[in-house]
């Protein structure tokens, strides 16, 4: 499911010429409902999911980036921001 909601790079083909990254429309906003409703169970998993050599390399791309800072930012408990 990260790799799903991170997507790829765009910018390329009919439909992705006006989209910096591809990703889907239908999966992200039920991806981020289930990762909000499990955030204190996933949050280790999403560490290790963003560890992946795939999201790793995916994440330099700064787009790509901010979307996985969203979902970081879905399983950060109250507890850890203070």
């Amino acid at each position: 499911m990260t790799l799903c909601y991170i997507g790829e790079p765009g910018g390329y083909g009919w439909y992705g010429r006006n989209r910096e990254v591809f990703y889907s429309n239908a999966a992200a906003p039920r991806i981020t409902r289930m990762f909000k409703a499990a955030a204190e169970v996933i949050a280790n998993d999403l560490a290790a999911a963003l560890d992946d050599g795939r999201a790793k390399a995916a994440i330099k791309y700064a787009p790509i980036s901010r979307r996985a800072e969203q979902l970081r930012d879905y399983v950060v408990t109250p507890a850890e921001t203070e």
